[in-house]
């Protein structure tokens, strides 16, 4: 993976000015996707398998807030879809992560991200690193 975002960046630096504009209006353009369209990507990307000791040897475990849970058979362990991804264990909307990550990007302060999603700055801060330990982590 080094490899590609070492290619990005080399492509990147070839850029126009123009060209540079021109990719930031296409990246912060609102990509509006569901909950359901997220999910759906992650487990097309991976397959679905138990998080915990990786087996495909999953079922379906009833619902619980309207999210599917899933049982392992190998290892005994219930599972949401949202396992191992930023939104785990969140009560707030996706709505509110994108806004947070474009203020990352953005290169706002935890502060002032904060302000402008309307969460605390402790949450803030703490968003920044779940989502920095998974970017670290792929």
């Amino acid at each position: 993976m080094p490899n590609v975002l070492k290619t990005i960046k080399d492509l990147l630096s070839h850029l126009s000015e123009d060209e540079r504009l021109e990719l930031q209006a296409y990246l912060k353009r609102d990509q509006d996707i569901s909950l359901e369209e997220l999910l759906r990507v992650k487990a097309n990307a991976h397959g679905l398998a138990c998080p915990e000791c990786g087996s495909t040897h999953v079922v379906r475990n009833g619902k619980r807030n309207g999210m599917q849970r899933y049982f392992c058979k190998r290892c005994k362990k219930s599972f949401n879809e949202l396992h191992d991804t930023f939104l785990q264990r969140s009560q707030k909307d996706l709505s509110v992560w994108k806004t947070y990550i474009q203020c990352m990007v953005d290169g706002k302060t935890i502060r002032n991200s904060a302000i402008i999603c309307d969460i605390s700055p402790s949450t803030a801060f703490y968003w920044r690193h779940k989502i920095l330990d998974i970017v670290y982590k792929y």
